[in-house]
Protein backbone atom coordinates (compact mmCIF):
# COMPACT_ATOMS: atom_id res chain seq x y z
CA UNK A 1 0.00 0.00 0.00
CA UNK A 2 2.83 2.33 0.89
CA UNK A 3 4.75 1.55 -2.31
CA UNK A 4 1.59 2.16 -4.35
CA UNK A 5 1.17 5.71 -2.92
CA UNK A 6 4.85 6.56 -3.58
CA UNK A 7 4.48 5.43 -7.19
CA UNK A 8 1.45 7.68 -7.75
CA UNK A 9 3.22 10.69 -6.20
CA UNK A 10 6.27 10.15 -8.37
CA UNK A 11 4.15 9.96 -11.50
CA UNK A 12 2.33 13.17 -10.62
CA UNK A 13 5.68 14.99 -10.02
CA UNK A 14 7.05 13.92 -13.41
CA UNK A 15 3.84 15.08 -15.14
CA UNK A 16 4.04 18.54 -13.51
CA UNK A 17 7.68 18.93 -14.47
CA UNK A 18 6.94 18.03 -18.09
CA UNK A 19 4.06 20.49 -18.33
CA UNK A 20 6.22 23.25 -16.82
CA UNK A 21 8.98 22.64 -19.39
CA UNK A 22 6.50 22.70 -22.29
CA UNK A 23 5.01 25.98 -21.04
CA UNK A 24 8.46 27.53 -20.85
CA UNK A 25 9.28 26.42 -24.41
CA UNK A 26 6.00 27.86 -25.71
CA UNK A 27 6.69 31.18 -23.96
CA UNK A 28 10.16 31.35 -25.47
CA UNK A 29 8.79 30.68 -28.93
CA UNK A 30 6.12 33.32 -28.47
CA UNK A 31 8.75 36.09 -27.83
CA UNK A 32 10.03 37.36 -31.21
CA UNK A 33 13.82 37.06 -31.50
CA UNK A 34 15.71 40.15 -32.64
CA UNK A 35 17.52 39.56 -35.93
CA UNK A 36 21.20 38.72 -35.46
CA UNK A 37 22.28 41.22 -38.12
CA UNK A 38 20.50 44.07 -36.32
CA UNK A 39 22.13 43.14 -33.02
CA UNK A 40 25.59 43.06 -34.57
CA UNK A 41 24.99 46.36 -36.40
CA UNK A 42 23.89 48.02 -33.15
CA UNK A 43 26.96 46.72 -31.32
CA UNK A 44 29.26 47.88 -34.12
CA UNK A 45 27.67 51.34 -34.12
CA UNK A 46 28.11 51.62 -30.36
CA UNK A 47 31.75 50.51 -30.62
CA UNK A 48 32.55 53.02 -33.35
CA UNK A 49 30.83 55.78 -31.39
CA UNK A 50 32.83 54.93 -28.30
CA UNK A 51 36.07 55.04 -30.27
CA UNK A 52 35.63 58.59 -31.56
CA UNK A 53 37.80 60.77 -29.29
CA UNK A 54 36.58 64.15 -28.10
CA UNK A 55 38.34 67.31 -26.95
CA UNK A 56 39.55 66.59 -23.37
CA UNK A 57 39.50 70.31 -22.55
CA UNK A 58 36.14 71.12 -24.12
CA UNK A 59 34.43 73.89 -22.15
CA UNK A 60 37.67 75.11 -20.57
CA UNK A 61 39.26 78.47 -21.27
CA UNK A 62 42.08 80.66 -20.10
CA UNK A 63 45.22 79.42 -18.37
CA UNK A 64 44.45 75.70 -18.60
CA UNK A 65 44.29 75.95 -22.41
CA UNK A 66 47.45 78.05 -22.62
CA UNK A 67 49.27 75.54 -20.45
CA UNK A 68 49.05 72.77 -23.04
CA UNK A 69 48.19 74.37 -26.39
CA UNK A 70 49.22 77.22 -28.64
CA UNK A 71 46.31 79.53 -29.39
CA UNK A 72 48.07 82.38 -31.18
CA UNK A 73 51.41 83.53 -32.54
CA UNK A 74 53.45 82.85 -35.66
CA UNK A 75 53.88 79.13 -35.02
CA UNK A 76 50.16 78.64 -34.53
CA UNK A 77 49.35 80.63 -37.66
CA UNK A 78 51.94 78.83 -39.81
CA UNK A 79 50.84 75.35 -38.73
CA UNK A 80 47.10 75.90 -39.04
CA UNK A 81 47.42 77.79 -42.34
CA UNK A 82 49.43 74.94 -43.81
CA UNK A 83 46.76 72.41 -42.83
CA UNK A 84 44.01 74.56 -44.32
CA UNK A 85 45.83 74.81 -47.66
CA UNK A 86 46.00 71.02 -48.09
CA UNK A 87 43.24 69.28 -50.06
CA UNK A 88 40.22 68.79 -47.79
CA UNK A 89 39.83 65.20 -49.03
CA UNK A 90 43.12 64.42 -47.32
CA UNK A 91 42.53 66.40 -44.15
CA UNK A 92 38.72 65.96 -43.79
CA UNK A 93 38.58 69.65 -42.89
CA UNK A 94 35.53 71.46 -44.31
CA UNK A 95 34.81 74.68 -42.44
CA UNK A 96 31.68 75.36 -44.50
CA UNK A 97 29.84 72.09 -43.89
CA UNK A 98 31.43 71.14 -40.58
CA UNK A 99 32.95 74.03 -38.57
CA UNK A 100 35.98 73.03 -36.52
CA UNK A 101 38.73 74.38 -34.30
CA UNK A 102 42.38 73.41 -33.74
CA UNK A 103 44.38 72.27 -30.74
CA UNK A 104 48.12 72.79 -31.38
CA UNK A 105 50.40 71.15 -28.81
CA UNK A 106 52.97 73.40 -27.16
CA UNK A 107 55.63 70.70 -26.91
CA UNK A 108 57.21 69.14 -29.95
CA UNK A 109 56.75 65.41 -30.51
CA UNK A 110 60.19 63.74 -30.58
CA UNK A 111 61.70 67.22 -31.04
CA UNK A 112 60.54 67.31 -34.64
CA UNK A 113 56.75 67.27 -35.07
CA UNK A 114 54.08 69.70 -33.96
CA UNK A 115 50.96 67.71 -33.12
CA UNK A 116 47.66 69.27 -34.21
CA UNK A 117 44.13 67.98 -33.69
CA UNK A 118 40.92 69.32 -35.21
CA UNK A 119 37.58 69.07 -33.37
CA UNK A 120 33.98 69.61 -34.40
CA UNK A 121 32.69 72.89 -32.95
CA UNK A 122 29.27 71.44 -32.03
CA UNK A 123 30.06 67.91 -30.82
CA UNK A 124 33.76 68.43 -29.90
CA UNK A 125 34.47 65.11 -31.65
CA UNK A 126 37.88 64.73 -33.23
CA UNK A 127 37.94 65.23 -37.00
CA UNK A 128 41.64 64.69 -37.62
CA UNK A 129 44.97 64.07 -35.88
CA UNK A 130 48.04 65.50 -37.64
CA UNK A 131 51.81 65.78 -37.27
CA UNK A 132 53.37 68.85 -38.89
CA UNK A 133 57.17 68.87 -39.24
CA UNK A 134 58.77 71.86 -37.57
CA UNK A 135 60.51 72.69 -40.87
CA UNK A 136 57.13 72.26 -42.65
CA UNK A 137 58.68 69.71 -45.00
CA UNK A 138 55.93 67.14 -44.40
CA UNK A 139 52.51 66.67 -42.82
CA UNK A 140 51.20 63.31 -41.62
CA UNK A 141 47.75 62.17 -40.66
CA UNK A 142 47.71 59.80 -37.70
CA UNK A 143 44.04 58.93 -37.08
CA UNK A 144 42.74 55.61 -38.41
CA UNK A 145 41.98 54.74 -41.12
CA UNK A 146 43.67 57.73 -42.76
CA UNK A 147 47.27 57.22 -41.54
CA UNK A 148 49.97 58.42 -43.90
CA UNK A 149 51.77 61.40 -45.35
CA UNK A 150 49.38 63.97 -46.83
CA UNK A 151 51.84 66.73 -47.76
CA UNK A 152 55.51 67.26 -48.66
CA UNK A 153 58.36 64.77 -48.58
CA UNK A 154 59.77 62.44 -45.93
CA UNK A 155 63.37 63.00 -47.02
CA UNK A 156 64.34 65.26 -44.11
CA UNK A 157 62.39 63.18 -41.60
CA UNK A 158 64.15 60.02 -42.75
CA UNK A 159 67.46 61.47 -41.59
CA UNK A 160 66.05 61.43 -38.06
CA UNK A 161 64.86 57.82 -38.34
CA UNK A 162 66.86 54.72 -37.48
CA UNK A 163 66.68 51.19 -38.86
CA UNK A 164 67.07 48.65 -36.06
CA UNK A 165 68.44 45.13 -36.66
CA UNK A 166 69.01 43.72 -33.18
CA UNK A 167 70.83 42.04 -31.52
CA UNK A 168 74.28 41.57 -32.98
CA UNK A 169 74.62 38.24 -31.17
CA UNK A 170 71.41 36.21 -31.24
CA UNK A 171 71.10 33.14 -29.01
CA UNK A 172 69.37 29.98 -30.16
CA UNK A 173 65.84 29.81 -28.76
CA UNK A 174 65.38 33.59 -28.70
CA UNK A 175 64.28 36.09 -31.35
CA UNK A 176 65.70 39.27 -32.83
CA UNK A 177 63.87 42.26 -34.27
CA UNK A 178 63.94 44.30 -37.46
CA UNK A 179 62.15 47.63 -37.12
CA UNK A 180 62.28 51.32 -37.97
CA UNK A 181 62.33 54.02 -35.31
CA UNK A 182 60.65 57.15 -36.66
CA UNK A 183 59.81 60.50 -35.05
CA UNK A 184 56.20 60.56 -33.95
CA UNK A 185 55.83 56.86 -34.83
CA UNK A 186 54.67 57.78 -38.31
CA UNK A 187 53.51 54.77 -40.36
CA UNK A 188 56.03 52.95 -42.54
CA UNK A 189 56.46 49.81 -44.58
CA UNK A 190 59.22 47.31 -43.87
CA UNK A 191 60.33 44.08 -45.52
CA UNK A 192 63.14 42.08 -43.91
CA UNK A 193 65.18 39.38 -45.66
CA UNK A 194 67.74 36.83 -44.55
CA UNK A 195 70.59 36.10 -46.95
CA UNK A 196 71.18 32.70 -45.33
CA UNK A 197 67.97 31.06 -44.10
CA UNK A 198 69.87 27.98 -42.95
CA UNK A 199 71.30 30.14 -40.13
CA UNK A 200 68.36 32.50 -39.46
CA UNK A 201 65.01 33.19 -41.10
CA UNK A 202 62.51 36.04 -40.93
CA UNK A 203 59.10 35.59 -39.29
CA UNK A 204 55.80 37.09 -40.42
CA UNK A 205 56.18 39.95 -37.92
CA UNK A 206 59.73 40.79 -39.12
CA UNK A 207 61.35 38.95 -36.22
CA UNK A 208 64.66 37.14 -36.67
CA UNK A 209 64.35 33.44 -35.89
CA UNK A 210 67.68 31.64 -35.38
CA UNK A 211 68.06 28.16 -36.91
CA UNK A 212 71.67 27.16 -36.22
CA UNK A 213 74.92 28.80 -35.14
CA UNK A 214 76.76 30.89 -37.69
CA UNK A 215 76.77 34.32 -39.31
CA UNK A 216 74.07 35.82 -41.54
CA UNK A 217 73.37 39.16 -43.19
CA UNK A 218 69.92 40.67 -42.56
CA UNK A 219 68.49 43.20 -45.03
CA UNK A 220 65.74 45.70 -44.27
CA UNK A 221 63.85 47.52 -47.05
CA UNK A 222 61.84 50.41 -45.58
CA UNK A 223 59.36 52.82 -47.13
CA UNK A 224 58.38 56.04 -45.36
CA UNK A 225 56.13 58.33 -47.32
CA UNK A 226 57.87 58.88 -50.64
CA UNK A 227 61.29 57.66 -49.48
CA UNK A 228 62.73 54.13 -49.79
CA UNK A 229 65.94 52.98 -48.15
CA UNK A 230 67.77 49.71 -47.52
CA UNK A 231 70.05 48.79 -44.64
CA UNK A 232 71.88 45.60 -43.75
CA UNK A 233 73.72 44.15 -40.79
CA UNK A 234 75.64 40.97 -40.11
CA UNK A 235 74.58 39.12 -36.98
CA UNK A 236 75.91 36.00 -35.31
CA UNK A 237 73.75 33.15 -34.07
CA UNK A 238 75.32 31.61 -30.93
CA UNK A 239 74.32 29.25 -28.17
CA UNK A 240 73.07 30.42 -24.78
CA UNK A 241 76.33 29.25 -23.21
CA UNK A 242 78.36 31.29 -25.72
CA UNK A 243 76.25 34.35 -25.02
CA UNK A 244 76.73 34.02 -21.26
CA UNK A 245 80.46 33.53 -21.76
CA UNK A 246 80.71 36.68 -23.90
CA UNK A 247 78.74 38.68 -21.35
CA UNK A 248 81.03 37.49 -18.56
CA UNK A 249 84.17 38.31 -20.54
CA UNK A 250 82.81 41.78 -21.33
CA UNK A 251 82.16 42.30 -17.63
CA UNK A 252 85.73 41.28 -16.74
CA UNK A 253 87.14 43.57 -19.43
CA UNK A 254 85.15 46.53 -18.14
CA UNK A 255 86.15 45.73 -14.57
CA UNK A 256 89.80 45.63 -15.59
CA UNK A 257 89.56 48.93 -17.43
CA UNK A 258 87.83 50.63 -14.51
CA UNK A 259 90.29 49.25 -11.95
CA UNK A 260 93.68 49.49 -13.65
CA UNK A 261 93.25 51.93 -16.54
CA UNK A 262 90.87 54.38 -14.93
CA UNK A 263 88.29 54.43 -17.75
CA UNK A 264 85.37 54.43 -15.36
CA UNK A 265 86.92 56.09 -12.34
CA UNK A 266 87.95 59.65 -11.48
CA UNK A 267 90.16 61.59 -13.84
CA UNK A 268 93.80 62.03 -12.82
CA UNK A 269 96.04 64.65 -14.37
CA UNK A 270 98.83 62.30 -15.40
CA UNK A 271 99.99 61.78 -18.94
CA UNK A 272 101.16 58.19 -18.50
CA UNK A 273 99.22 55.05 -19.35
CA UNK A 274 98.70 53.97 -15.75
CA UNK A 275 96.91 55.55 -12.86
CA UNK A 276 99.15 57.02 -10.17
CA UNK A 277 100.06 54.69 -7.31
CA UNK A 278 97.78 54.68 -4.27
CA UNK A 279 98.78 56.82 -1.27
CA UNK A 280 100.67 55.13 1.61
CA UNK A 281 98.73 53.81 4.55
CA UNK A 282 100.02 56.57 6.85
CA UNK A 283 100.57 60.18 5.92
CA UNK A 284 100.80 61.76 2.51
CA UNK A 285 102.36 60.38 -0.63
CA UNK A 286 106.17 60.77 -0.56
CA UNK A 287 107.65 63.40 -2.93
CA UNK A 288 108.98 62.14 -6.28
CA UNK A 289 112.67 61.39 -6.64
CA UNK A 290 114.88 64.17 -7.98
Amino acid sequence: MKNWKQTILAALFCTCATLTGLAADDAAKAVPAEPTSQVQAAKTADTVKDRVPTDPLAGHTGKIIDKYYLTKGSTYNDVTTLLQTIDSQRTSLDAKNRPYYFRVDKDLTDKYFRRVRAYDEKTTEQIGDYLVAKDKSSVWRMDAPHEGMIYGSAQKMMKKSRIIIYPRYLALGSKGIVALQTPGHVPYGLTAKSLNESVAKIGDDNTIIPVKTGQVDILADVTVGDIKETASRRISVVTQADLQRMAYNAYLTQLYMDTYWGWGGPFYNDWGWHRPPPPPRHGHRPPPRR
